[in-house]
């Protein structure tokens, strides 16, 4: 799904999970939103371990299964910087530790 036209504008929904785009071809998309936008890149494998207990080896186009101690000791690290990244984030509601850890803590 694309627009034919030159796209006019766009803006986030209420809920911040969504963004709706219209174009000059007379078309509006509504498009999901995945994962943490403003997430620090230089962390963006580690979520992904944290998050998933897999590693991706692109080289040898594997996925191996991360052993539990060291999955549990990747996931502590995400939270540290989750939890800290939480307190500055610019998309709450896209937030991925404040989704599924942040509101017990």
């Amino acid at each position: 799904m694309k627009h034919e036209g030159r796209v006019n504008g766009a803006m986030f929904d209420q809920a911040q999970m969504r963004i709706l785009t219209w174009s000059e071809d007379g078309t509006a998309r509504l498009w999901d939103i995945p994962g943490d936008l403003d997430f620090p890149h230089e962390y963006l494998v580690l979520q992904v371990q944290a998050l998933t207990g897999t590693r991706l080896d692109l080289q040898r186009r594997q996925i191996s299964v991360i052993r539990t101690k060291e999955w549990q000791a990747l996931q502590e690290q995400y939270l540290a910087i989750a939890r800290s990244h939480a307190k500055e984030c610019q998309y709450p509601r896209q937030n991925l530790y404040l989704r599924f850890w942040g509101k017990g803590e």
